[in-house]
Parts: C-alpha cells; structure tokens; sequence
C-alpha cells in the first residue's frame, strides 16, 4: 500500500483546521501522513492551536510566511509518501477521495492528476459545476480544484509549484505543466471536495480584482510560452483573429445601427405597433 502525504498549508485558519484535519483522519485510504505547515501565521489562536498538534503521523514545519506555493513546496520536500494530496486549511474532504484516487494512480502510469467534484459552503452553498475537457480547455479555464492528487516523483520533474504566482493561480499553473508532462487526467463523478467560501479569501480578493486576475494570467502564460505555443502555433496568428473578430463585430453593429435608422425599418415598427399591443394585452 502506497503512502499519500497530505499537504496542509496554514495561515491564519487555526479555528477552521481541525476540520480540515478530521475530514483527513477519516478517510478510508490509511496509509497516510499529515504535513500541516504554518506559513508564518501571526494569529496567536492560529499557533496556540498548530503548536498543541502533537499526534502520531502528523508532522508539522513552522516557517516564514512565503505565500501558498511556498508553503505547499515546503510541505512536498518533506513529503515521505509517493503520492501527494494538498488541500487547504479551511476545505475538508469527502472520506473515499484518497482511496479512489490512489486505486487510480497505481493502476494506470500515464494518469498525471486526479481530481473529483466539489461543492461550496460558507458563504455560498451550492455544487460547483466544474468539468475537465482538455489540455486546450486548461491554457484557458482551470476546472480542476486545489486538491488534485498527483506522483510526487512526476511534481518534481516538472520542476514544483512556481513561486511568483503571488496572489493566486498557483495550482492551475502547475496543472498546466502537468498535464503538458503527463496528459491522462480523471475528473472523478464524486463531491469530495467541500471549498470554503468566506470574505477576504485569496480566490475573493483575486476575483473581486480584474487587474490582479489580468497579472497572474499573464504569469502564468509568461511561464508557459512554449506550451500556449505549441497548441495554437502562433500567438500571433490568435490576436490578428481576434482584431478581425471584433471588427466584424463592430461592423455588424453599425449595420444594425444603419438599419434601425432606416425609413422603411421605421415605417414597419409604425404599422406594427397595434398589434403588439393587442397581442400585449391578449397574453395578460
């Protein structure tokens, strides 16, 4: 039986890690190890709680605060398992996640990542209507969460989550390069990722913001030019469609103007009008 590390970054969610931790505890898969790392909290409830962790399997790593893909790297190197599972510290997962996921992975080498459904609670409350299609699909839209479990050997080929992904994206970077490494994905049918929606969150700030959104968009391409070239050839190539689009567009929405303006267009709005109200007053 293959060793999973479960990977906890934590900062500043003491009250909600507990949670998190049971969730872990319960799965039906047990050969695990739990790395929580405290990413440079300074809630004094947040260290009074990771410094009264003292089980058997858990280890926990205290260091600077360095950001999510920091942390998350920290807590892979001291991984001793062989497959890896991050998850927040303020999610919780469903008990049969890692069991699934392992039975996957050990059967089947080219699988590269594991993901599964997943459902909102906190401020929101609803099922998260995520599909996976394609490695195209992922240059544009990530559709897979956080907590994908993947080989640890297969995370340090492609060279681990990169670091100036600074105010979120982390994960669909990696995924990028993952699954440019190893193409086979499996999107589980199963919710067994429960994702905490709160005000403040790093994914509220970063969707409450276009311009960080547009940054780390940008980095991840930066990071990636090879692959967004591979696929579609010439960048190039892309932005010359999309100038001709929108001047199609534009084009078409002069002729519209061009139309409405018309006599005739008018004249047949005039003579229309009755019968619109008619009909207005048959549907009430």
């Amino acid at each position: 039986m293959v060793k999973v590390s479960v990977i906890i970054p934590c900062y500043n969610h003491g009250q909600y890690l507990h949670q998190c931790l049971d969730s872990v505890k319960k799965q039906t898969y047990s050969n695990l190890e739990i790395i929580i790392v405290n990413d440079g909290s300074t809630d004094p409830e947040t260290n009074r709680i990771i410094g009264a962790i003292d089980e058997t399997g858990i280890q926990v790593i205290n260091k600077k605060n360095e950001g999510l893909a920091a942390a998350r790297n920290t807590g892979i190197d001291a991984a001793t398992g062989e497959i890896i599972l991050p998850i927040d510290s303020d999610d919780y997962l469903g008990d049969q996640y890692v069991e699934k996921a392992v039975n996957l992975l050990t059967n089947d080498n080219e699988i590269g990542l594991v993901s599964c459904r997943g459902k909102y609670f906190g401020t929101r409350d609803n099922v998260i209507e995520n599909a996976y299609i394609s490695a195209h699909s992922m240059l544009l839209y990530n559709s897979l969460f956080h907590c994908a479990i993947f080989r640890k050997s297969d995370f340090l080929h492609i060279g681990k989550y990169n670091v100036n992904m600074t105010k979120g994206y982390e994960d669909w970077e990696m995924y990028i390069r993952m699954i440019n490494y190893k193409k086979k994905v499996v999107q589980l049918p199963d919710i067994f990722f429960f994702y905490r929606q709160r005000n403040g969150s790093m994914l509220d700030e970063l969707e409450k913001s276009e311009s960080a959104r547009i940054e780390m968009e940008n980095v991840i391409v930066k990071n990636n030019i090879d692959i967004y070239i591979k696929e579609w050839g010439s960048i190039i190539k892309v932005l010359r469609e999309y100038e001709w689009l929108k001047k199609q567009e534009s084009s078409l929405d002069e002729a519209r103007k061009e139309i409405k303006n018309t006599m005739s267009y008018r004249l047949g709005s005039f003579i229309l009008y009755p019968f619109k109200m008619i009909k207005a007053v048959i549907k009430k």
